[in-house]
């Protein structure tokens, strides 16, 4: 598997709440009406939960913590081939979380045969 080093940190408390996207065309230039290659525009809209202390104590003492939600927008571009070469990894993803879960059911049911 292909581990980015800038991947070593994963944030539990995030998650994917939307996906958007749409095709889009530039101009060559200004002067010249042709259009480029189309590509595809990709918006994902992530929800953060972030603790805050809370400014009450509880009956124990401790004091509360407060979950606060909030939405992170990243976009981004993607060219014909790019978005070919990301459906192929979200292909090999799959088949590998596939994999893994056929793997934990044979552990599971030879441990319950025993």
């Amino acid at each position: 598997i292909n581990t980015p080093a800038n991947m070593s940190t994963v944030h539990a408390n995030s998650h994917l709440k939307n996906i958007n996207w749409r095709i889009d065309f530039q101009t060559k230039s200004k002067v010249s009406p042709d259009l480029t290659d189309p590509f595809a525009i990709i918006q994902l809209t992530l929800e953060k939960e972030t603790q805050q202390k809370g400014q009450s104590l509880s009956q124990s003492g401790e004091e509360n913590k407060e979950t606060k939600k909030s939405d992170e927008v990243v976009r981004f571009a993607f060219s014909k081939e790019q978005v070919q070469e990301s459906l192929a990894q979200f292909q090999e993803l799959k088949e590998k979380i596939l994999e893994t879960l056929k793997q934990q059911q044979q552990t599971q049911a030879q441990s319950q045969s025993q």
